[in-house]
């Protein structure tokens, strides 16, 4: 992408799996974005339409419409056909966050702004040769289990006290990346999705057991598993492997929400076997949820740490997070604010009326072992 115009209109959005921010310029108006490689910005996502949204400008009105789209165009948390978007706004497209700026309120202080450049690879990168050996690295991952798996508590906001953790896989292969995100996005390149993510759990409940027996496990299931036989089979013998009774969270991305039918089934299942519920990265509104409370209603709601972040810069991201909190207390639904980093976050989201926190500020992932040393100390 070129360097911004002063004044000129603009995107903010985190790729999927990237910590750095990308400007997307509006360089002509309507701005298209949908599922059709023909949009301005495409979105490949079978939750998208095809032609799905689109930005125009109307005299000095900016405005966000929706084509007609099957899952609806979301603009701070509210479903709109046609709406007056400004500076700020947030918009959601499926699971894609998009943040509106309006460029002639920057351009007067900050004149052009910089754009996000994507680092390119180098070209070895993807040869033949570096694709199968690092495939065959990930065989080997799995079959000799080299991973690690670390764990960060969730607490209660009041007390500070742990109610539970959150288990978070790490390879351990001294060729290939220890972040879980590359070797998710490796593994699904390979249709080994699913392995890993058993893989990642399974190592979770061995070394769980020294974790108190009174505290809650929270162990993520990857989006491929959803149509594979052997997850509710996998699902219940984690219950029955776990010390204590009715400890464990299922962490289910929100992005799950469209396939109801699924959902339901899961969700009927695991309440019969005492295993809990939750949403995992909810940034969303009101649709969405009431989406998800409507497939199955989850016992944890997991804030998207992008919300966490920038609810003290963005008066609409305040917003939104009020109305999620206030919609969850009101269907019995535990909020769990993630990336809180500051007392000055932890402060705000205690006085938006959130209970549960996890972040930094209240313990860094680590092993089990680790945990029972400072528990004990």
């Amino acid at each position: 992408m070129d360097d911004l115009e002063p004044g000129q209109p603009y995107l903010e959005h985190f790729p999927q799996g990237c910590s750095r921010m990308e400007r997307i310029p509006l360089e002509e108006l309507p701005f298209t974005i949908g599922r059709n490689a023909s949009a301005h910005f495409q979105i490949k996502s079978a939750q998208v339409s095809r032609e799905h949204a689109a930005l125009l400008r109307q005299g000095e009105e900016f405005r966000v419409r929706d084509l007609g789209s099957t899952n609806g165009t979301l603009l701070n948390g509210h479903k709109v056909q046609d709406s007056p978007i400004k500076d700020g706004d947030v918009l959601h497209i499926a699971t894609t966050e998009l943040v509106f700026r309006d460029g002639r309120a920057i351009a007067g202080a900050n004149g052009a702004t910089e754009v996000a450049q994507t680092q390119n690879l180098p070209a070895e990168a993807n040869s033949p040769r570096t694709i199968i050996r690092r495939v065959r690295y990930l065989h080997e991952l799995l079959t000799h289990r080299c991973i690690r798996v670390v764990f960060q508590p969730i607490v209660d906001f009041e007390s500070r006290e742990p109610i539970g953790f959150q288990a978070l896989g790490r390879g351990n292969h001294q060729e290939l990346s220890s972040a879980p995100t590359e070797l998710f996005a490796l593994a699904t390149e390979c249709r080994l999705a699913d392995r890993l993510s058993q893989l990642f759990r399974m190592v979770a409940l061995e070394e769980a057991r020294q974790l108190p027996s009174d505290t809650r496990l929270f162990l993520h299931v990857h989006p491929t598993e959803l149509d594979n036989g052997d997850l509710l089979e996998t699902l219940r013998h984690a219950q029955l492997e776990l010390p204590g009774e009715n400890r464990l969270v299922v962490e289910i991305p929100e992005a799950w929400a469209p396939e109801r039918a699924k959902l339901r089934t899961l969700h009927t299942q695991l309440q019969q076997w005492g295993i809990a519920l939750a949403y995992d990265d909810f940034r969303a509104g009101q649709a969405r949820f009431h989406e998800l409370i409507e497939a199955a209603k989850p016992d944890y709601l997991k804030l998207d740490m992008a919300l966490v972040r920038s609810i003290d810069v963005a008066a609409a991201r305040r917003k939104l997070v009020q109305e999620i909190i206030q919609l969850s207390r009101d269907e019995g639904v535990a909020v769990v604010a993630k990336g809180i980093e500051t007392d000055e976050q932890a402060t705000d989201f205690r006085e938006l009326g959130c209970t549960l926190a996890q972040g930094f500020l209240f313990g860094r992932p680590l092993p089990a072992s680790s945990l029972v040393c400072v528990a004990e100390a």
